[in-house]
Parts: C-alpha cells; structure tokens; sequence
C-alpha cells in the first residue's frame, strides 16, 4: 500500500511537472529570425524588414528589427498612374516587448500582447503636383524635384500569434492600434516650384506637418527557430 501510495504521489508530481512545463513553455527553440512580408508590399514606406527576437523567462519574448526603405522593390503609382518616388531610402528601428498568453493545454498556436516602439526616418525625392497638370497648355510649370524628410515616432500595443509551420519555420501575425508623431518637411531643387504647386495632396504623403496623430498596425512574418 505504501508502494502504491509513493508511486501515485510521483507519477502526480511528474504530471503536475510536465503540466506546469507546458504551460510555460513557448517553444523549445528560443531563437527567431524573420522576413515582414507586409513591408515589401507598403504603398509609402516599403522596405526590407528583417527582426531577431528571443524567448526567454518563460512567457516573455523580446524582438528588435530593423528596415531598409528603399524603392527598389515594387512601382508604386499614385491615383493619375504616375510614379511618385524618383528615389526613395531611408530606415525603421523598432523594438517589441512580448508576453505570451498563458494555456492550460499543449497548443501548436501560441497568443500573444506585446508592446513595440518605433521610429522612422526616410527621404524622398519627387516631382510634385504642379497646376499645369489640372490645366495643360495654360500654364508652363518650372522645373525642378521636391525632397521631402519624414521622421515618425511611434507606438502600438498588439496582438498576435506565432504558429509553427514545417522544420523549424513559422508565421507570426499581429496587429493593433497605436499612436505616432509626424514630422514632415519639404525643400525644392527650384524655389520657382512652390507657386506653381498644387495646395492638395490626396495621400498626405508629402504636406509639412508637425503633429500627432493615431495609427494601426499589420504585420506577418516568415521566420526560423533555432
């Protein structure tokens, strides 16, 4: 009966111990790199992102990355079809702070909440929106390109997933609401530009400003464990 009694209380520690395990674990590879698949497809600030992230005490999980902006990428058009980048580069730095939802049973799909900061800052050279564009043969626009400097800062709390795929590959989704602050500001190569611009612009890309302002966030990435 003692015997009895001593292999039930091990075999309940042991499970209470494989329990507790994996309800802590969040994979046995604490290591990630990965790929954001939404940067290369941005209309305004695409790029190459690429992130580290480790996991560590458990349910926690920290990720920095970093992202080349550059428009050697896609051909992005504006709303009259035509290009509006002559050259783009600049950079994001972030860093991601993660907790990930405890579960009381063995999942493939790990939650998460996690909290990242951001800053951002990029050049653009274009030809912008001149009158003669709304009135052609009337006015003779001059020549010239416009470089705009944009710094963003920026926060959002998320919500996210990472789910294993195949060999040590997996996907990481998130998303959710943030708010940032904008600065943008303009130089012409031609200072005759600025009377012949038109006052509006539809994508709010290039209109100096200094404000802030709110923002959500979607990512996914394709990444490896090891």
């Amino acid at each position: 009966m003692k015997f009895l009694t001593t292999c039930l209380l091990l075999l309940a520690c042991t499970v209470a111990h494989a329990q507790q395990t994996v309800n802590d674990r969040i994979f046995d590879k604490h290591h990630q790199l990965k790929l954001s698949v939404m940067a290369q497809l941005d209309p305004v600030n695409p790029g190459w992102d690429l992130s580290y992230e480790f996991q560590y005490a458990k349910r926690w999980a920290s990720q920095v990355n970093y992202t080349w902006l550059t428009d050697h990428i896609l051909a992005y058009a504006t709303n009259r079809g035509e290009p509006p980048y002559i050259s783009l580069e600049g950079r994001r730095i972030g860093i991601e702070q993660k907790f990930f939802y405890p579960e009381k049973r063995s999942v493939r799909v790990r939650e998460y909440f996690g909290l990242n900061l951001n800053y951002l800052e990029t050049r653009t050279v274009s030809k912008p929106d001149l009158k003669s564009k709304l009135e052609p043969g009337v006015f003779i626009p001059p020549a010239g390109t416009r470089s705009t400097d944009r710094y963003v800062f920026s926060t959002n709390f998320k919500f996210g997933f990472e789910i294993p795929l195949w060999r040590g590959f997996l996907l990481d989704m998130s998303g959710g609401p943030g708010i940032k602050y904008r600065e943008v500001t303009n130089t012409y190569s031609n200072p005759d530009i600025t009377e012949a611009l038109v006052e509006w612009d539809i994508l709010n890309r290039y209109n100096p400003t200094k404000e802030w302002t709110g923002t959500f966030t979607f990512d996914i990435k394709i990444g490896y464990m090891f």
